[in-house]
């Protein structure tokens, strides 16, 4: 992402903090004179805001499954989204469902992760005995603050499910080794229809 061009080019990772509203007053206020004067991080703050803009978006809609942090919630309930929240310890089940006014379901998956350097997810739709493979996904950001990985599912998907059951597993990959982290079951059914 960096153009090259600027001597002093900021980090991708404090560009999305500064977006975020995640740096303290001190650092913000130098960040901002530097981007005051450098056009070539300015053009790229400009573009990750833009970014973080549609996600937003796509977020609001009920179009889009992300992992995210807790910051990132609090923002999205301070905007008015309607979330309804699931927290699993490992090898936990939950009975779940959404409203017909949530705009998102959010499970948060709690585990160790310690000494992990990448967490990747695995989702089976589970009938009876038979658990088949519905998603692998890689390289999930996990809220190290509560130690939990937040995943945020669109209601939309999440009200056109029938009666179903989910088994996640968590795996962690560091230190040049892979190990479970935690396997939990969701449990959905539709919302009561009055």
């Amino acid at each position: 992402m960096s153009s090259g061009k600027c001597a002093d080019s900021i980090e991708l990772s404090k560009l999305i903090e500064y977006v975020s509203r995640e740096l303290g007053t001190d650092e913000e206020a130098a960040f901002e004179e530097h981007f005051f004067t450098c056009p070539d991080c300015t053009a790229r703050l400009t573009m990750l805001a833009d970014l973080g803009d549609g996600i937003a978006a796509l977020a609001g809609s009920g179009s889009l499954f992300a992992s995210v942090t807790q910051t990132v919630l609090d923002r999205a309930t301070a905007s008015g989204l309607k979330l309804r929240s699931y927290r699993l310890e490992p090898d936990e089940s939950v009975a779940c469902t959404i409203a017909p006014d949530d705009d998102a379901n959010v499970i948060r998956l709690v585990a160790d992760f310690a000494g992990v350097d990448q967490v990747d997810l695995d989702v089976f739709s589970v009938e009876g005995e038979q658990a088949t493979p519905t998603e692998h996904l890689e390289d999930l950001a996990v809220d190290q603050d509560s130690n939990e990985l937040v995943l945020v599912y669109p209601g939309a998907a999440i009200r056109a499910l029938p009666q179903c059951t989910f088994r996640l597993e968590l795996t962690g990959r560091g230190e040049g080794q892979q190990r479970r982290l935690g396997t939990y079951t969701l449990n959905h059914s539709p919302w009561p229809e009055r």
